[in-house]
């Protein structure tokens, strides 16, 4: 303890420093504590808060006027699961039961919701980086309702669930971009032919066009139909280089896909020999009809796992009937690159060129599996991290 040396004779003026000396070093503990306090960094576990709330001044929610005041909290951060040390500020709205982020916002200015209170306790839902990503897409990019508030309908000339309409981010187009060049060799992008069966809102010709790539195939269309060998259909199986998709998750479009691409003989020619890249969710790997249908055809092809989640966007008003904010925005599944070369000397080629690339310290943020059985120990890999 801090002391000061004073005459015998002179107890009222050290009385009245020594308090002066306790409340300043009070000032600066309780200073210190706050800012130890906010350091976040990443995990997928969910958190639940067990300790008290702490008084705040902090202002009340911006997202409504008639909200209570917000109340900050000290939780457990759940990207440092096991380390009771690393807390994360939270703002509670105990009337409504949601929790905001304390230190971020999109780009409006407004808080983003990551959690709800439980029976009094902060849960927050899932992994904190994807909730504050999703939080951040700007209100342009969310549904709409018509004027009169109905919900604007969008015609396919085929059944659809608005589930299976999400459009591909544009981060994920630009992970492959190397693997396209070199596919493209000494052919000019504007030559190289790339064909998406499946159509949403045609934002995969905008992203593809960004990188480069503007001769693209994906038009609203039966494709089943455009495939069928017996099919009466007007449209014709279009040319094509590349075959690139992200299909709908939902019913038989996955195996139907598989199928198709590994068919010995197709309405096209034998698809099983030109280069594909799918994006789709990471369990279809572990599906019998994905293995039968590789080892029927003698395929094997390699995985690009991002290292970020990749976040889908529906077209407008797909949603609108959703309740949770998080699946109006997004796939409620982690998606990765299913990639096939066409033969197996173009994919190792493929390999060799990423690998290069990663170990020159420009390639993308992804992670490479040559197999399922490297997906796993990628998994494994990805868990001891954490």
């Amino acid at each position: 303890d801090e002391w000061y040396p004073v005459k015998k004779d002179d107890d009222k003026k050290k009385s009245k420093k020594k308090k002066k000396s306790k409340k300043k070093r009070k000032l600066n503990n309780d200073q210190e504590e706050k800012n130890s306090s906010l350091s976040p960094e990443t995990n997928d576990e969910v958190s639940i808060d067990t300790s008290p709330p702490i008084s705040s001044s902090l202002p009340p929610s911006d997202n409504s006027s008639n909200s209570a005041p917000l109340e900050g909290r000290m939780v457990p951060d759940p990207r440092h699961a096991g380390n009771d040390d690393q807390q994360l500020m939270v703002l509670v709205d105990s009337k409504k039961c949601r929790v905001y982020s304390a230190l971020d916002r999109n780009s409006k200015g407004d808080m983003i919701e990551i959690g709800k209170l439980v029976n009094g306790q902060v849960v927050i839902d899932g992994n904190i980086d994807t909730l504050l990503s999703e939080g951040d897409i700007d209100d342009n990019e969310k549904e709409s309702s018509n004027e009169d508030g109905a919900e604007q309908q969008v015609e396919f000339p085929y059944p659809t669930d608005p589930d299976d309409h999400c459009e591909s981010p544009i981060e994920a187009y630009k992970d492959i971009a190397m693997l396209l060049d070199k596919l493209c060799g000494s052919k000019q992008k504007k030559k190289l032919s790339i064909y998406d069966p499946y159509y949403c809102n045609g934002a995969v010709i905008r992203n593809l066009e960004e990188i480069g790539y503007t001769n693209v195939y994906n038009q609203k269309e039966d494709c089943y139909e455009v495939w069928s060998t017996s099919s009466s259909s007007s449209n014709e199986y279009p040319d094509f280089d590349i075959f690139l998709t992200n299909p709908p998750y939902s019913d038989e479009h996955i195996p139907k896909l598989m199928e198709h691409l590994t068919a010995r003989k197709s309405k096209f020619g034998i698809t099983k020999n030109r280069p594909w890249f799918l994006l789709m969710p990471n369990w279809v790997h572990r599906k019998d009809y994905y293995r039968n249908a590789l080892d029927q055809a003698g395929i094997r092809p390699f995985y690009l796992v991002p290292k970020k989640r990749y976040v889908y966007l529906p077209p407008k008003n797909f949603r609108d009937k959703k309740i949770s904010d998080v699946h109006k925005k997004s796939s409620p599944f982690v998606s990765m690159w299913y990639i096939w070369g066409g033969t197996q000397q173009k994919t190792d080629m493929l390999i060799d060129h990423y690998n290069k690339s990663m170990n020159s310290g420009s390639g993308p943020s992804c992670d490479l599996a040559r197999s399922t059985s490297a997906l796993r120990d990628l998994r494994r890999k990805v868990k001891k991290k954490r």
